[in-house]
């Protein structure tokens, strides 16, 4: 029975490896799609923001609406 457990350790260590290996793709993979979603995100406010200044008699105070707290979203 004794010839069998370098084996059994063998196969523990490379789980290990497998298992970190994978929760460090999955944590790049979160990250990009985050970074990704990020950029998407600013880039269509600016694009947003643009249209809206180029409509005439447009309500400026609407612009970057995202950086008042809520009570103040509710005044515009």
């Amino acid at each position: 029975m004794s010839h069998h457990r370098p084996i059994f350790l063998l196969q523990r260590a490379w789980q290990l490896v497998i298992n970190t290996s994978k929760t460090i793709v999955t944590f790049l993979m979160v990250f990009l799609i985050q970074n990704t979603q990020n950029r998407d995100t600013v880039a269509m406010q600016i694009e947003l923001d643009e249209l809206i200044r180029a409509m005439e008699d447009v309500h400026n105070g609407l612009l970057d609406l995202e950086e008042p707290e809520d009570k103040d979203l509710r005044l515009c």
